[in-house]
């Protein structure tokens, strides 16, 4: 019998906008689906069972003025997702620069990446932007190492 498990990843890049302080932003990715026959756009991404999340690379864009987005993390406690960020910690904050055409987009890339375990499967994510002009790109893996 083979001992070594298979590897199970997907990177995909999460895009996001729109949103307040008090609301999550609207979330979109080719691997994204809004639940059931939904037609309304996911604010959350759920991990799945026995896999994490890995955030690579975070692009943060406003352009009115400088601001912050915020990765919010809910634990298996939170087993329904609230159209706001309560209950959810906040894990990650990202400035947005100064605003403008050239100044307003700040990318954020380290060696390591920030990793969100999916215990039960109820975890999941929210991006809070500080303004509802912000926008972001972030490179996502989900993985089961």
């Amino acid at each position: 019998m083979n001992s070594k498990s298979n590897k199970v990843s997907q990177l995909f890049t999460v895009a996001g906008t729109g949103g307040t302080s008090l609301t999550p932003m609207t979330l979109s990715a080719t691997i994204i689906k809004s639940a059931g026959n939904s037609t309304t756009a996911p604010t959350f991404i759920r991990i799945p069972h026995g896999m994490k999340m890995k955030i690579w690379e975070k692009t943060v864009y406003n352009s009115v003025s400088a601001g912050t987005v915020s990765v919010a993390y809910a634990h298996s406690s939170v087993s329904t997702i609230a159209s706001s960020a309560a209950g959810y910690t906040i894990i990650d904050i990202q400035n947005g620069g100064t605003g403008g055409a050239d100044t307003g987009l700040i990318n954020h890339r380290k060696g390591r990446p920030i990793v969100l375990n999916g215990f039960t499967g109820k975890e999941s994510v929210l991006f809070i932007p500080s303004c509802s002009t912000m926008s972001i790109s972030y490179e996502v893996e989900i993985t089961n190492e």
